[in-house]
């Protein structure tokens, strides 16, 4: 399968959208689409570390409240939902450790606060 980067990336973007609607309307997030799910899957499978990275680095003082829950989303992605990334919570800490950046870090210590 040939990765549409620009629609996983509309569908990563519409995703977050609809789980920050439903958590604030309190209902249960909606599910992605097959061709959403698909799309994200192959995304991130395959591209992961860059995301993350590039999530990570712009983690920082100076971000603003919306990129850091757009990061936090991201990396729960990564770690607890484990059938969307194929990736295991144990391999997600371990890549998130392995990062020498304090974002990874600040990052690790938010999801342990939330999850």
């Amino acid at each position: 399968m040939t990765i549409d980067v620009f629609f996983a990336e509309n569908a990563i973007k519409d995703y977050y959208e609809k789980v920050k609607s439903a958590e604030k309307n309190g209902k249960k997030p909606p599910l992605l689409n097959e061709d959403e799910a698909e799309a994200v899957i192959s995304l991130l499978t395959k591209r992961r570390e860059e995301y993350l990275e590039l999530f990570l680095n712009n983690f920082d003082e100076k971000c603003n409240r919306s990129m850091m829950l757009k990061a936090l989303f991201l990396a729960r992605i990564f770690i607890k939902d484990i059938t969307l990334t194929k990736l295991s919570r144990e391999e997600a800490v371990k890549m998130l450790k392995s990062m020498k950046s304090h974002h990874a870090k600040k990052v690790l210590k938010e999801l342990d606060n939330k999850f």
